[in-house]
């Protein structure tokens, strides 16, 4: 276990540190820059608008999935007829291929013909862009990553056994 954690996790991560320091293209060798690449990210506006996207998004989607995945396990500890197949239900989206979820979700929230703006606009509420637009961008994220409490549902129902 120890040996296949360092040669899959630390090695990579060590060598992806060294590489941070050089200006490597995967054609020729890394020529040495020091901190030139970390002051060209910094000078960057967007990093700060991507670090104050990160901070909020783990903010609220880590919390909000813990508690997700304890409600659902405390909901679904006991055994009762049928709760296979709702604990079947809550952990499939966590087995659904990324590429195949993230094009289910793109469908959900597609301004013209998703069903959420469907039903934004039936109930006579405003219809977003979503993704399209920055204002409200972060929210499908949020709410795509709530749907993803299947590992830590497991986890929490694993643990509430006797």
């Amino acid at each position: 276990f120890l040996g296949g954690t360092l040669v899959l996790v630390a090695l990579p991560a060590l060598l992806s540190a060294g590489l941070a320091f050089t200006a490597y293209d995967a054609l020729g060798p890394p020529v040495w820059t020091g901190f030139a690449n970390l002051r060209f990210v910094l000078a960057d506006p967007l990093t700060r608008i991507a670090v104050g996207n990160t901070i909020w998004f783990v903010a609220l989607a880590v919390p909000l999935r813990v508690l997700g995945a304890l409600l659902l396990a405390l909901l679904l500890n006991r055994e009762r007829r049928g709760v296979g197949a709702y604990r079947s239900a809550v952990y499939l989206p966590t087995i659904i291929p990324d590429a195949a979820y993230a094009l289910v979700w793109l469908w959900v929230f597609n301004p013209v013909f998703g069903p959420v703006n469907g039903v934004l606009g039936w109930l006579g509420l405003p219809t977003p862009g979503w993704v399209a637009d920055e204002g409200t961008a972060r929210y499908p994220f949020l709410v795509m990553s709530l749907f993803q409490v299947g590992e830590g549902f497991l986890i929490l129902l694993a643990g509430g056994r006797r």
